[in-house]
């Protein structure tokens, strides 16, 4: 799911950042390409500002398992304090798509999932693929499910983001 880890060279970072405001571009042909807008919150630094662009085709500004979020959604970033570029980072579950569609099968599939969810926590959680402490694969369709996401060697927490937002709630109810 998450195998093209980027390697961050010189200065480069991974940062959170919440998305402001998305603007499409004239194209050709479709998907056209976009332009969003980013407010990054760097550890240990001030807030900025900074634009990623999302060109279909070019490897650099585009990937398939994207998973585009909308206005208003916090997700993961590489920035290069160098040159001021941003591009979504794909080592970050809440930017892959197949990560999205893997947690909401686990919660279809779950014996619970006529429960309501509460709004921006979990069960369905989005958790990478490979634990961040020891490094061994996870069962992403349990850990997807549990109260609290923990590795079942090291029994370290693993990092995980709730599925189940207030945009999609809404798009639910709507």
């Amino acid at each position: 799911m998450f195998r093209r880890q980027h390697q961050l060279h010189g200065n480069q970072q991974r940062v959170s950042g919440k998305v402001r405001s998305r603007q499409t571009l004239p194209g050709p042909r479709a998907p056209h390409p976009k332009v969003l807008t980013v407010t990054l919150h760097p550890d240990g630094g001030m807030p900025l500002e900074a634009q990623v662009h999302v060109v279909h085709g070019d490897r650099h500004h585009w990937n398939d398992d994207l998973y585009y979020p909308d206005v208003g959604d916090v997700t993961g970033f590489i920035f290069d304090p160098g040159s001021g570029e941003t591009w979504f980072d794909m080592s970050d579950p809440r930017n892959s798509m197949a990560a999205h569609i893997a947690a909401g099968d686990a919660w279809a599939h779950s014996p619970h999932n006529d429960e309501p969810t509460p709004v921006d926590t979990g069960p369905p959680w989005l958790v990478l693929d490979r634990c961040g402490s020891c490094g061994i694969p996870i069962d992403l369709k349990r850990a997807a499910m549990e109260r609290q996401p923990q590795c079942m060697n090291c029994g370290q927490m693993l990092l995980a983001y709730p599925v189940v937002t207030r945009n999609l709630r809404r798009q639910a109810l709507s």
